[in-house]
């Protein structure tokens, strides 16, 4: 009986239709798992991106709100313990709510419109680039309305205060314990209002110095210090446009990027634009796209992060307020 087994051909043929299937399966894993990775680090993008409009839009839309008060210029500024105005009593300075500093450049020390250096924020840590704002307000309820503390509020210990007595009478005060049981007494026309003041802004990492992950950050008033907290990873630029309306006829004229300290009287929206990045580069993807955030041009960056453009407008009622 005759064996008989593979010619060298044959073998060679096998060989080569083998490697040829296999370099087909590992190609179809690999775009496989670059495509998965791209849906997913798109998906956490656009989950990032989304949140900070919301968030953002919040802050601005409530921006210069103080417990309904209309006219707070007779309220001086209180120190406290660490501010951020190099010197000046910033954080519960109330004449000027939002501010704005265009296009900061990562080095200098930033200086506002109203010669006030916020000296709590490093500007080495800055994106170069991008836009610094400030937000000061109130919570949007009282904790305590008329002496009677709102149902589902509390007392807040270390927490800065916006009081209001006898609905035209405006003070600071810093709760260490219970409001005074006199002020919280149903109908001794004491109000109580949590106050925020805080400066937002890109910070080029998110936890260490090395980890390259641009991040929206904020400087914020807790308890009687100024202290800087990251919130929204993969944030790499953000821009601001301020709508002006100087006729007032409730008809924005246009809209300016860079702002003089006079055209906050005239504010009466913004236009908010964020350039979101990917946490993570997707293996074999290079980003060749170029992108616009307002009246600013970005050149492609040609590297493997995915990046995608964010706007929204944003509605403001209480720009000016001393």
């Amino acid at each position: 009986m005759h064996q008989r087994g593979f010619t060298l051909v044959e073998l060679l043929i096998s060989i080569a239709l083998g490697a040829v299937l296999s370099g087909a399966a590992i190609t179809l894993y690999v775009e496989s798992k670059v495509s998965y990775m791209q849906d997913e680090e798109l998906a956490r993008l656009q989950e990032n991106a989304r949140f900070t409009l919301d968030f953002l839009k919040r802050e601005l839309s409530l921006n210069g709100f103080l417990g309904g008060a209309k006219d707070t210029s007779g309220l001086a500024a209180s120190a406290i313990t660490t501010d951020c105005g190099n010197g000046a009593n910033w954080a519960l300075d109330t004449s000027n709510s939002f501010e704005l500093l265009n296009n900061t450049d990562g080095a200098t020390a930033l200086v506002n419109l109203n010669g006030t250096t916020w000296n709590c924020i490093t500007a080495s840590e800055l994106v170069a680039g991008t836009d610094v704002f400030s937000v000061k307000r109130t919570a949007d309820r009282p904790t305590v309305n008329n002496g009677s503390l709102v149902p589902g509020t509390v007392e807040d210990f270390n927490q800065w205060y916006f009081k209001r007595f006898d609905f035209n009478e405006y003070s600071w005060s810093y709760l260490t314990s219970a409001i005074p049981s006199g002020e919280k007494t149903a109908g001794s026309t004491y109000d109580y209002w949590e106050y925020y003041a805080k400066i937002f802004f890109i910070r080029e990492y998110a936890d260490v110095s090395t980890d390259g992950i641009p991040t929206l950050c904020q400087s914020t008033l807790i308890a009687d210090a100024m202290t800087t907290q990251c919130l929204i990873e993969g944030i790499e630029d953000i821009q601001i446009e301020v709508g002006l309306d100087a006729d007032n006829d409730n008809v924005i004229e246009r809209y300016k990027d860079a702002p003089t300290a006079a055209d906050f009287e005239d504010v009466k929206s913004v236009r908010v634009y964020i350039l979101a990045r990917s946490v993570n580069e997707v293996p074999g993807y290079t980003n060749t796209k170029t992108y616009r955030l307002g009246q600013k041009n970005i050149a492609a960056f040609n590297d493997g992060y995915i990046r995608k453009v964010f706007t929204t407008t944003i509605k403001m009622r209480n720009v000016k307020l001393g």
